[in-house]
């Protein structure tokens, strides 16, 4: 058989995978047989590269040894030329035809680069916008925390007045509300706390004051027998520690057979004004006396049970009435005084008749004594 070879070449030459791409035609001997003009003016194949074209099957490989591209790795398409393989010895020498490519490695991995750098910049726009995203989270998370640790800090420092303002929506926020409330439980708690404080301080208060004025009048009271100056003395010391501005004894008066004034401090009792009081002290006496309790009015120009009573225009106002007792009878009634409307608690109210009982039984004594050294006294002979 004779053939053209241009014509046979010319299928070969148009053959083109890419820009780069050339089709070349060797024999089973590496003998480059075809090569177009683009092509490599090499002759012979490396050994490795024939020996991995010379397949009975078409595919691909790739190859450092491409005969354009040498030292570079390519990708090498190859495909055996099958009549060849038919044809007998006397035919082109008995070789047998092999048909590959040779590309330009740029070319061919361009697409890979494509793809990698594609994937490089949407990977490093991915990071980008991840990180964005990541800062904007964070933002919303450290913020809400850092203001719960300013906050812990403080009320931890005694600013129990101070609340968190965090409105992001989910459970920070319902954390920053609970948060809140703590503070508010624990300010009601600290207040709470103060006004127990307070309270048992002034009761402690109360207790000394308690405790002082009963060593008070206990030492007034044992420093003479005398019923005169235990009334004065008495009388002198309530004054003082009860803080009122004057006071008054009253008792039943054996020699004028009625209730009168026996002892009085910071008052000036002249027998007008004594006869102008004397109507309150009767009434407010009859009830002591037949009560057996203490009588005490904040404000007696008001006091309802004082409507029946002439209250004279004193520089008084209010007026408390102490049983002094002794063995459970009334012996005297101690009134004192004040300018201002003054309350009696009801500590000062049981303190009061403690006192009173005191007294009353340091005036029993006093009688007794006097009426003893009544006794012992020698009779005058005339």
């Amino acid at each position: 058989m004779s053939h053209n070879v241009d014509v046979f070449f010319k299928f070969i030459s148009a053959t083109k995978v890419g820009t780069t791409d050339n089709v070349m035609l060797a024999n089973s001997d590496g003998i480059i047989l075809f090569s177009p003009p683009s092509g490599t003016k090499e002759l012979q194949l490396d050994k490795g590269l024939l020996q991995d074209i010379s397949k009975e099957l078409s595919g691909w490989l790739t190859t450092s040894a491409d005969v354009t591209y040498s030292g570079r790795q390519s990708i090498v398409g190859y495909a055996p030329v099958k009549i060849t393989a038919e044809l007998g010895k006397e035919n082109i020498n008995g070789k047998r035809w092999y048909v590959f490519t040779s590309q330009d490695p740029s070319e061919t991995f361009m697409p890979v680069y494509s793809l990698l750098l594609r994937i490089g910049i949407a990977g490093l726009a991915g990071a980008g916008l991840i990180a964005i995203l990541a800062y904007i989270t964070a933002g919303k998370i450290v913020r809400p925390i850092k203001e719960l640790q300013k906050g812990a800090e403080q009320m931890g420092a005694g600013d129990l007045d101070y609340r968190l303002t965090v409105n992001t929506g989910d459970e920070i926020e319902d954390l920053a509300s609970n948060f809140n409330d703590m503070a508010s439980k624990l300010k009601l708690f600290y207040i709470k706390l103060e006004e127990m404080v307070k309270e048992r301080t002034r009761e402690l208060e109360q207790r000394n004051e308690e405790i002082s004025i009963l060593y008070s009048t206990a030492t007034t009271l044992n420093q003479s027998l005398d019923a005169d100056r235990t009334f004065s003395e008495s009388l002198k010391a309530l004054i003082e520690v009860m803080k009122a501005d004057a006071g008054v004894i009253w008792m039943l008066d054996n020699k004028l057979r009625r209730f009168a004034i026996v002892a009085s401090h910071n008052i000036d009792l002249k027998p007008e004004r004594e006869q102008k009081m004397s109507e309150i002290f009767e009434f407010i006496g009859d009830k002591i006396i037949h009560d057996g309790k203490l009588w005490a009015s904040e404000n007696i120009t008001v006091d309802d049970r004082l409507e029946n009573v002439h209250i004279p225009e004193e520089d008084f106002i209010s007026i408390a009435g102490i049983p002094l007792k002794s063995k459970d009878k009334v012996v005297a009634i101690m009134f004192l005084l004040n300018k201002n409307i003054k309350a009696l608690t009801s500590r000062e109210e049981d303190m009061l008749l403690s006192i009173g009982s005191h007294i009353g039984i340091a005036v029993e004594n006093s009688l007794l004594f006097a009426k003893l050294m009544r006794h012992d006294e020698p009779e005058i002979q005339g």
